[in-house]
């Protein structure tokens, strides 16, 4: 059973791993201290339960999403400012709800030994991570982008569109940390790296449909934007759709669990 063998040495190593990244994210600003704290609990945490094979997933994604955060930075930032309420810095709440539904699956592979979990575990941190990119390259993209439910034009950077950059970033981002678990072993193979490609693409599938209908969109009523902040142009905007509570942090956190639960489902 996975239990049985704790790789001591990894988790050593993903200590300072985890340091170094927290060194790092704190430098670039793209977390909070509270936040890194959290991310790195999480780093260790999947490393006990994975070995090198969480540390490597957890660290990869998390880098190359640093990396993707760079690209037409000015841009997105213009871009996103009157749109997402959250911006720039992550914090605890987005840490969590992008790194909770992998560790999950990966704590019940390390109980069970089911090996449906440890492809749940691939899917669900390929899922974030692509979700991650769709958003950091679409909201980039010069095509427009259109509502995945009517197809209909929409600003860029509303949650539930989708431009053809940041559909084919999801592609690759699922592709990439699926792949990344190839060499680790667990029973994870071939097949199971389609299972978990394919979760994953389902889950940023399912993530633009919630974005598109149940999150929570604004309509200003200084300026006339559509937007997912509460408060826009200093006053309180009025919900058009969705329910309130639905931010785009719990819409993360239910396709992530989603993406797990159906790679588990399909590899059972």
């Amino acid at each position: 059973m996975p239990y049985e063998d704790i790789d001591v040495i990894a988790v050593a190593v993903a200590a300072g791993v985890a340091v170094a990244v927290a060194a790092l994210s704190l430098f670039k600003k793209l977390l909070t201290p509270a936040a890194t704290a959290v991310a790195a609990v999480i780093l260790v945490a999947a490393t006990v339960f994975t070995g090198y094979a969480g540390l490597a997933l957890y660290a990869g994604a998390f880098l190359m999403s640093g990396i993707l955060s760079f690209v037409g930075r000015k841009t997105r930032a213009e871009r996103e400012a009157g749109i997402h309420k959250r911006t720039g810095t992550r914090g605890v709440v987005q840490v969590i709800c992008n790194g909770l539904p992998a560790l999950i699956f990966s704590a019940v592979w390390f109980s069970t030994g089911i090996s449906s979990f440890y492809t749940a575990f691939v899917a669900s941190l390929a899922a974030g991570f692509a979700d991650s990119a769709a958003s950091d390259m679409g909201i980039l993209s010069r095509c427009t982008a259109r509502s995945i439910l009517t197809f209909r034009p929409v600003k860029r950077g509303l949650s539930g569109g989708v431009t053809p950059l940041g559909t084919l970033s999801a592609f690759l981002g699922a592709i990439f940390v699926a792949a990344v678990a190839l060499p680790f072993g667990n029973g994870y193979g071939i097949v199971s790296f389609a299972v978990a490609f394919a979760a994953a693409f389902a889950g940023t599938l399912a993530d633009s449909v919630l974005g598109a209908s149940l999150q929570a969109l604004y309509r200003c009523n200084e300026c006339g934007e559509l937007t997912e902040k509460e408060i826009h142009c200093g006053s309180p905007a009025t919900l058009v759709r969705g329910a309130r509570f639905m931010d785009n942090d719990l819409v993360n956190l239910i396709s992530l669990l989603f993406a797990g639960a159906f790679a588990a489902a399909i590899a059972l």
